[in-house]
């Protein structure tokens, strides 16, 4: 659905009584500021409405279904110090809400065991520019590091192989939603966010909203996995 249909549908929906619709907003969309205005002016016509992975939303009576996005941070930095053998840590940012709280928690863990991480940021992730400074970075931090990645980073490790680099044996991994589908990386482990239980979870809460029955906003956590490169063979 587009901003412009979804704008259409919620204008549609401010006459109605009992309604409630599952809404997910992301932070990108062109439309956002015009889209949360008319969410708000729904609840005000005592419109119900559940929104997903929506930390940042400021809609005051929405009831939100969320991954818990600092516990994603924590398993990184606790996995990180499961192993002593690392010289070197990186937290890798990129500037969004959801992955700045990830980012915050990943360095809270590791600042109490006294470790501060070097950080790079993105801020375009499609930028040459800074593929080739990050690059230049983990070629000079001591060896093996690991590196925890705020975010998917499936265009990364493409960027990086067509300038000739690829994370390798001596970088222990983490970043989130990566698979045996997706380019092979040694030693890559992913932070799932289980989005069928965050289906699940928002269709009960809908059912009871509807029926009356007080909710409350729900945070699902988040596991840390190692790939199975050769699952089913």
């Amino acid at each position: 659905m587009t901003s412009q249909n979804y704008a259409s549908f919620l204008d549609k929906m401010t006459s109605r009584q009992n309604i409630a619709i599952i809404s997910y907003v992301p932070s990108w969309e062109k439309d956002y500021d015009s889209t949360l205005s008319r969410l708000n002016k729904f609840m005000q016509s005592n419109g119900k409405v559940i929104t997903l992975n929506s930390a940042a939303l400021p809609l005051d009576h929405a009831i939100s279904v969320n991954f818990d996005e600092q516990r994603g941070g924590e398993l990184a930095a606790n996995f990180m110090l499961d192993h002593p053998e690392l010289k070197s840590i990186l937290r890798v940012i990129f500037t969004e809400k959801r992955y700045e709280d990830r980012s915050k928690a990943f360095s809270r863990v590791l600042a109490a065991q006294g470790i501060e991480p070097r950080s790079f940021v993105f801020h375009h992730r499609a930028s040459s520019t800074e593929v080739r400074n990050f690059i230049g970075l983990i070629n000079e931090l001591p060896k093996p590091v690991g590196i925890f990645f705020t975010c998917r980073i499936n265009e990364l490790v493409d960027m990086l192989k067509d300038e000739g680099v690829k994370l390798g044996p001596d970088m222990l991994c983490v970043c989130y939603g990566y698979s045996e589908l997706d380019p092979y990386v040694e030693r890559m482990y992913t932070i799932n966010e289980p989005f069928y239980d965050l289906g699940v979870t928002a269709i009960q809460t809908l059912a009871k909203m509807l029926n009356n029955v007080p909710v409350k906003p729900t945070k699902l956590m988040p596991t840390i996995e190692k790939i199975n490169w050769y699952k089913g063979e």
